[in-house]
């Protein structure tokens, strides 16, 4: 998946973060139609010992991860992940419990569950959204209280304050190799792209995608202060989010692309293009700490990078 020395290129995400309700399944069809399926490891369904972390052949990773636990094991992962305005992430997790054929009498995973469990979901399936906000109930509110920013920070529910959450959250998030928003999913796409050149545009048929129902989510008051408060933690982390993903997507809309003898302004460095001919393009990065990088690219092609957090990822331009 890596290749070693600098200016080192992924060739296809190594882990992908699916946070509950973020698109996860559109993204993830859509990267299956990208990456050899004998290269994607089985779902990550609670026991991250059986997903093969260990296995060469498998390039991608995925499932419903807390970071923290991920981590370790896939260090030097490519990571990913999509956000989601948090009260909509919530009513699109209401809506997928609500849903009666989401958990048809019959359905296999009913076998897997307590009777606690189905009971809950029973119970929402009857539920309005307000209802299932107000319910007080803790299995709802595991599904609602700061979730992105739990799955994302290095601490456990409950071990530390809301705030300490968020800011974890973000640390980590910055370091992400990719962070799409679920209402820029087209630009998200765009950008995913930008880093992995070979993936196709987006098309999968309406059957592949989850697409949440767009209904009418308004809350009583009362209903809108309690998830407002169990939401505090993502609603940070979310703003964060934002601001990371339009810095990245117009650093990507800015990439220079430059000819022999030009040197071309980044956002901390520049890239200086020494020299062309047949055997190549020599090219010295400048990673805005007195520190040059030489990289030689094939095929006497221009060459385009991006460029984050001094790591300059070269690119042939097409044809």
């Amino acid at each position: 998946m890596l290749d070693g020395g600098h200016g080192s290129k992924v060739t296809c995400p190594r882990e992908a973060t699916r946070i509950p309700k973020t698109a996860g399944t559109s993204f993830i069809h859509y990267l299956m139609k990208q990456v050899p399926r004998e290269q994607i490891a089985p779902v990550y369904v609670g026991d991250i010992n059986a997903i093969g972390t260990d296995n060469p052949a498998f390039k991608v990773f995925w499932g419903h991860f807390y970071y923290r636990e991920i981590r370790p094991l896939v260090p030097s992962g490519f990571y990913v992940t999509f956000l989601r305005d948090p009260i909509a992430r919530a009513f699109s997790q209401y809506k997928s419990w609500h849903n009666p054929a989401n958990l048809p009498p019959g359905d296999p995973w009913r076998e897997r569950m307590t009777p606690e469990q189905i009971a809950d979901i029973e119970l929402a399936q009857k539920l309005s959204f307000d209802e299932f906000v107000l319910a007080g109930k803790p299995r709802f509110d595991d599904q609602l209280i700061g979730l992105q920013a739990l799955m994302l920070s290095d601490y456990p529910k409950e071990s530390v304050s809301w705030k300490e959450s968020a800011e974890s959250a973000k640390v980590n998030l910055s370091q992400f190799d990719f962070v799409g928003l679920v209402e820029r999913f087209d630009d998200s796409l765009a950008l995913l792209r930008k880093q992995f050149p070979q993936f196709g545009e987006y098309a999968l048929l309406t059957e592949s995608e989850n697409r949440g129902i767009q209904a009418d989510s308004t809350l009583s008051d009362a209903a809108r202060r309690r998830l407002e408060g169990m939401l505090e933690a993502d609603m940070a982390l979310y703003e964060y989010g934002k601001v990371l993903f339009e810095e990245r997507f117009k650093s990507m809309s800015a990439t220079p692309e430059i000819s022999p003898g030009e040197d071309a302004p980044l956002q901390r460095g520049y890239i200086r293009c020494m020299s062309q001919g047949d055997e190549g393009l020599d090219v010295q990065v400048f990673d805005g700490q007195g520190n040059w990088l030489s990289i030689h690219s094939h095929e006497g092609k221009q060459v385009v990078g991006d460029y984050s957090d001094h790591v300059w990822t070269p690119r042939l331009a097409p044809n």
